[in-house]
């Protein structure tokens, strides 16, 4: 796995899981906490779609773990991608918590871990065109692929 950006392309979609090829380069965001024994260990990722005031949108991607529970990571995750949007001038239009917890059982070691992993796009499928105008540059998905190829990937898996 390559570690990525906390930013998800503006025509990403959700998909199911899948089965990937061994030895197959992936792109992710990813929270992972290691921890003994009796500790109560948690990771967890977390995305929200957004929008400006300009309507360009995209979305945003927030990763944490540590001692903690799945209710303080969601609250932790909550609060951080709102501070990603803030900061951004975007408003969260929807968001997606994978959150993931235990206690790890006693004389023994545990881990837990939470990614988002960015798929490969199939190039007849997830294509983007860019163009400018006066209000500046803009991404608007087409069905094909424009003059100078221009793609991005539209595929997120959670899990």
């Amino acid at each position: 796995m390559v570690s990525v950006s906390s930013i998800l392309p503006p025509d990403a979609q959700e998909i199911e899981p899948v089965m990937l090829t061994p030895g197959t380069i992936t792109f992710a965001v990813l929270a992972r906490m290691d921890g003994g024994s009796r500790e109560t260990i948690g990771a967890g990722v977390a995305y929200a779609l957004c929008s400006s005031p300009a309507g360009v949108g995209y979305g945003l991607v927030a990763e944490a773990h540590g001692y903690k529970d799945e209710r303080a990571l969601t609250a932790e995750l909550k609060y951080k991608l709102e501070q990603m949007a803030k900061v951004r001038g975007l408003t969260i239009t929807k968001t997606k918590y994978v959150v993931e917890s235990m206690e790890v059982p006693r004389g023994k070691d545990g881990c837990t871990i939470a990614s988002l992993v960015y798929l490969p796009w199939d190039p007849n499928e997830s294509l983007t065109r860019v163009y400018n105008d006066v209000s500046g540059s803009h991404l608007t998905p087409e069905s094909k692929l424009d003059a100078n190829g221009q793609r991005t990937i539209n595929q997120v898996n959670m899990g």
